[in-house]
């Protein structure tokens, strides 16, 4: 006798409700191209700078090798476009997903203010827990600054991390859920 896992019914909820405006989160998640957490970037301190790279490039790279264009990085505040080929590839790939799929790669992306983060673990190229080392990457740095050794990180900093992590599970478990009907 098989087991199944219980699926949440707030994921499950949400995953609907966005299923049902399909057209508009889809332009939605398309947007977050422009704005990509992972393309803006510190110009200092060579720490950070560093640090954003170790968590934000290899993110870049899966993109780059699996569309064939790395999205490039400012340290300026200004919409970045993307490469026109890029935009319409990962629009292809999204528009042909699974409503599972789709709408976990919705909550992932909003919630990680990311669409190659959400690509990243939809994909299974990242785990939720890379996936939230590289979100929380520029807070954890400075919490770290103004803590310093001798203190125990954030504890508020640490909850919304641990509620993001259970949430994001949460509806990453629907992608081994059948399809909704």
């Amino acid at each position: 006798m098989m087991i199944k896992k219980p699926v949440p019914r707030l994921p499950s909820a949400s995953i609907k409700e966005i299923v049902a405006r399909r057209d508009a989160a889809m332009a939605e998640l398309l947007d977050y191209i422009a704005t990509d957490l992972c393309c803006y970037r510190a110009s200092g301190p060579p720490e950070l700078v560093a640090e954003q790279a170790r968590h934000w490039d290899p993110v870049l790279d899966f993109i780059a090798r699996h569309y064939g264009h790395r999205p490039a990085t400012t340290t300026g505040l200004a919409a970045l476009p993307a490469h026109p080929d890029l935009s319409a590839l990962i629009a292809r790939d999204i528009a042909v997903m699974q409503e599972n799929q789709f709408g976990v790669l919705y909550i992932m992306t909003t919630q990680l203010g990311s669409i190659y983060l959400g690509l990243g673990v939809v994909q299974k190229e990242l785990d939720i827990d890379t996936a939230l080392a590289a979100h929380f990457c520029d807070e954890e740095y400075y919490d770290a600054i103004a803590r310093g050794t001798d203190y125990e990180p954030d504890p508020m900093l640490t909850a919304r991390r641990a509620a993001m992590a259970h949430e994001l599970g949460g509806a990453l478990s629907l992608l081994a859920s059948p399809p909704f009907e």
